[in-house]
């Protein structure tokens, strides 16, 4: 075969046929076949050889679809107005700074999400998304992807805020640190965190591709002890060190 680029079919379910001497497929499909639950077309769609030649012992024949049959996916379980959570919620993914503590619920966010369409999936109003995570602007031109949002509080509680720094960290191009104004002062994380990373930090560092914790420990003079029990989601080997998360270096 010459070099080059080929299409091939997808695999598909298949049937040995044994049949004395060859017959034409379409046989295989008739009201009294073996395969009757099949049509014409579809047995001509994945059998395109059928239209020219018979089948004969030990030869196989498509019973189903190239690629398998269409699963269509699950239907979102939709959340009740009147749903109440009785236990705090564990975000499956990192939570962006001030979002509250009491958390019942957690939405995870996909590329092309607006707080709009959250909103409305779990029936509430924009004010409410912001007030349990005041990282989100007046316009929602900050909501990040692959992040967890708070929807729903745990029942029975309401949000509570805490006064926060206004210094603005910076972050470094080169290295993805971060360095707080003032240093006196904790900061919020520029990027999302993991779960229970310290919301006491004077300094964080935002993880780039090829990091690992001890280069993070050498960068800024701590133990790998110390950079756990600020981020105590990071395992013992650091193997889940995830890019493009803040994780606090300095910690109260």
């Amino acid at each position: 075969m010459d070099n080059g680029t080929y299409c091939l079919p997808e695999p598909c379910d298949v049937a040995k046929i044994w049949v004395d001497g060859g017959i034409w497929g379409t046989e295989l499909i008739k009201p009294d076949g073996p395969y009757s639950n099949i049509s014409y077309i579809q047995f001509m769609r994945w059998n395109a050889a059928a239209l020219h030649e018979p089948v004969f012992p030990g030869d196989t024949i498509c019973i189903g679809p190239p690629g398998g049959a269409y699963a269509p996916p699950a239907a979102p379980i939709p959340v009740s107005p009147n749903a109440t959570f009785t236990t705090t919620a564990v975000p499956a993914m990192g939570t962006p700074p001030g979002t509250v503590s009491n958390c019942g619920l957690y939405y995870d966010t996909v590329t092309g999400d607006d707080c709009n369409m959250i909103a409305m999936k779990y029936s509430i109003t924009f004010s409410q998304l912001r007030l349990m995570n005041p990282q989100i602007n007046a316009d929602c031109t900050n909501l990040w992807a692959n992040t967890s949002y708070c929807v729903a509080l745990v029942s029975g509680t309401t949000v509570t805020t805490t006064a926060s720094s206004s210094a603005t960290p910076t972050r470094s191009s080169s290295s993805g640190s971060t360095s707080p104004s003032p240093t006196s002062s904790t900061v919020a994380p520029p990027a999302p965190t993991q779960p229970g990373a310290t919301s006491s930090c004077y300094e964080w560092y935002v993880a780039v591709p090829g990091d690992d914790c001890s280069k993070i420990d050498t960068q800024y003079g701590i133990t790998f002890a110390q950079l756990r029990a600020w981020n105590p989601y990071l395992d013992s080997t650091c193997s889940n060190l995830w890019s493009d998360y803040a994780y606090c270096v300095k910690g109260a």
